[in-house]
């Protein structure tokens, strides 16, 4: 306390009563205790907003989880049905390069029909046996409407609108029909 007197004195000039100086000192304790009251709070505080933010940061960390796993199995689930589309278009590739192929080769069939069938009905007419011709040339007829029923079969699975009832097997119609599939195939796998 005399320290204190000392220094008020000093500073001040003049030399203060002990009892307004111990008054000044209790309210300097009292200040001093208020402060570290409000200290304390203020680190109670500081402690249940930094437990607040981690919780908060947790869960937000947890959602944003859960969303991310959530993307992946979308992706898995894509990437699944991608995979099974490319093999569906591979298979179709393939069918349709053997329709093709197919195609073709009845092109070429029906072509060596219609160039027998000229030789044929040439040779019936230059023939002196006419009885003799005719009975080839209907075995011929049966067999070139043979074909034209199988090509009119495999036209109708390329051509589901074919009413293969409605064709006459006896003329070019099946022919014709073929010759714009295969028009149309040509074209297809050009573009």
């Amino acid at each position: 306390e005399t320290d204190a007197v000392f220094l008020l004195e000093s500073i001040n000039g003049k030399s203060e009563s002990p009892d307004h100086m111990v008054s000044q000192y209790q309210q300097a304790l009292e200040e001093i205790e208020r402060l570290k009251k409000q200290c304390s709070a203020l680190q109670h505080v500081k402690a249940e907003c930094s437990q607040c933010s981690n919780n908060e940061s947790k869960s937000e960390m947890d959602e944003m989880a859960v969303q991310l796993d959530d993307v992946f199995r979308q992706l898995d689930k894509c990437s699944i049905e991608r995979d099974q589309y490319k093999s569906e278009v591979e298979l179709l590739e393939m069918e349709k390069s053997q329709i093709r192929s197919q195609c073709e080769e009845l092109k070429t069939e029906v072509e060596q029909l219609k160039s027998t069938n000229q030789q044929t009905a040439t040779d019936v007419s230059t023939s002196s046996n006419i009885e003799e011709s005719v009975n080839h040339m209907d075995g011929e007829s049966l067999k070139l409407r043979s074909l034209r029923v199988n090509v009119g079969q495999l036209l109708a699975m390329i051509v589901p609108d074919l009413d293969l009832q409605q064709v006459n097997y006896d003329v070019d119609v099946v022919d014709e029909i073929l010759g714009q599939v295969v028009e149309q195939m040509s074209e297809i796998s050009s573009t």
